[in-house]
């Protein structure tokens, strides 16, 4: 029958392999390194403070309105700082509602 030229020409694997060359071996990926991830990151490439504004304003938790107190951290100080806080929750309140502090002597 008649001759292929496909048959004839060697092919670029073919050619290469009889030069000698090696062959590129793919790498194969470990199953335990397939799943791994990397908690690392620049903070360039943080995101989510950019996606949504309500973490650049952390609300500070009042503990029991103001009247709890955290582990941890001075208790004198907790107190100051609850009683500041009170004590500008209590105007708001009473000026927005329209009431006038009365004092009674």
């Amino acid at each position: 029958g008649p001759v292929k030229l496909s048959n004839i020409i060697p092919t670029t694997h073919e050619f290469a392999q009889y030069l000698g060359e090696k062959k590129v071996k793919k790498r194969i990926v470990k199953p335990s390194d397939k799943f791994r991830f990397n908690f690392d990151w620049e903070n360039s490439e943080d995101t989510s403070r950019d996606v949504n504004p309500l973490y650049n304003n952390p609300h500070e938790a009042a503990l029991l309105f103001g009247r709890g107190l955290r582990a941890g951290i001075d208790r004198k100080e907790q107190k100051k700082q609850a009683a500041v806080y009170e004590k500008e929750l209590l105007t708001k309140m009473k000026t927005s509602s329209g009431t006038k502090e009365t004092y009674y002597y």
